[in-house]
């Protein structure tokens, strides 16, 4: 199902605060998915937002990563290419972020060839009539193909969307 986007600005807004946690230690998570994201209350899914499972993370020095790995549906197209950076969680991002506002991932297929080929080479479809202007600014802006113009995690979290869903109450008990 969609989630409304105030309640989605607040899990991009907590998740992409935890990933700018992680870049600034050096620290790449690599499967950013829905499965991979805790909420400490069933009924309250903006309470503590969790990301779990570092079991593909590695802390990336100096240079670009290699290994194809994380999960099919969420992964980068530089990640198919085999050189990317920390800019491939904010990919995954992009993708959860498609994922909680239309209720379907932008690029799927059961064939891995065919979905990864999408991936490379196709935008995704959205759809205008049931989201904002600034959700689909900031959707297009983590989901750019050429890595090198999407946000850093920190910058993310100054998008005007979040201005528009999030009180600065909400920002600042993040920041504790």
């Amino acid at each position: 199902k969609r989630l409304k986007e105030k309640e989605a600005a607040e899990i991009l807004y907590k998740l992409s605060h935890a990933i700018s946690h992680c870049h600034s230690r050096g620290i790449v998570h690599r499967d950013i998915k829905a499965e991979n994201v805790l909420f400490e209350s069933k009924s309250d899914t903006t309470n503590n937002v969790k990301i779990i499972d570092f079991g593909l993370a590695r802390k990336k020095g100096d240079h670009n990563l290699h290994s194809i790995v994380g999960t099919p549906c969420y992964v980068a197209p530089e990640v198919l290419e085999g050189t990317y950076d920390r800019k491939c969680d904010i990919w995954a991002l992009g993708i959860l972020t498609y994922v909680m506002l239309y209720g379907k991932y932008p690029f799927d297929d059961e064939n891995k060839s065919v979905l990864f080929e999408k991936i490379k080479k196709h935008e995704p479809k959205y759809d205008t009539s049931f989201v904002s202007q600034e959700a689909l600014n900031i959707m297009k802006e983590m989901l750019q193909k050429d890595s090198t113009k999407r946000p850093e995690a920190e910058k993310l979290l100054d998008h005007p969307w979040f201005a528009i869903h999030l009180k600065d109450e909400f920002k600042d008990s993040i920041q504790d």
